[in-house]
């Protein structure tokens, strides 16, 4: 993917519309990371949601290693937020792994004084409960919920950070934001049964 293709087109939708918020979410090279986090500092006052997209929810790697050097120097510094999973924190932390809950905030905690970006680790994994914990200026806060047993859904992570995304975009403030995006994505899971069914 051409990294001027990538410039041309956000700026022409940046000229064509007005933007409310911003999600960032697969990067496919560090050089298409630059240029994105580039033209985010030329729009410093709209919200930007980082879903830095670079291990699964089981922990297995996505991308290369320069293309996570580059989220962690130029998207996290302008990020809003960011939504690592505890295997995706623990890479951009530094750490060998994300364990637990404390694992996640300890994560957390290093890539908000490394970068200034309120980090959100969505948990999963646990066999009980499903734990997000966000780690901002002001202190900690865990979101639970218990877990679902979720069968083949994917896509959970990204349709959550899209939520918090478009809950920024109305005004409102990032717990409120992370509080609608929880309740919409454990509704969907928990609804996809009917839905499937509706289909065959």
């Amino acid at each position: 993917l051409p990294e001027a293709h990538v410039r041309e087109q956000l700026d022409a939708i940046s000229e064509a519309l007005p933007i409310s918020a911003i999600k960032v979410g697969y990067l496919p090279s560090a050089g298409v990371a630059r240029v994105v986090g580039r033209w985010l500092r030329d729009q410093p006052k709209i919200p930007v949601v980082i879903d830095p997209i670079i291990a699964t929810n089981k922990g297995v790697a996505l991308t290369q290693p320069e293309v996570i050097r580059a989220i962690c120097e130029e998207l996290l510094p302008r990020g809003t937020l960011a939504t690592p999973n505890r295997f995706e924190a623990a890479t951009l932390a530094g750490m060998d792994e994300c364990l637990d809950v404390a694992d996640m905030q300890k994560a957390a905690a290093a890539l908000l004084t490394r970068y200034g970006c309120p980090i959100l680790v969505t948990g999963g994994g646990f066999e009980d409960r499903h734990v997000d914990l966000l780690v901002a200026l002001d202190g900690a806060s865990h979101f639970e919920s218990p877990t679902i047993r979720r069968g083949k859904i994917v896509g959970t992570g990204c349709g959550h950070s899209a939520a918090i995304t478009a809950v920024l975009a109305k005004g409102d403030s990032l717990r409120e934001a992370i509080l609608d995006a929880k309740g919409f994505v454990t509704g969907a899971i928990l609804n996809y049964w009917y839905f499937d069914r509706q289909r065959r």
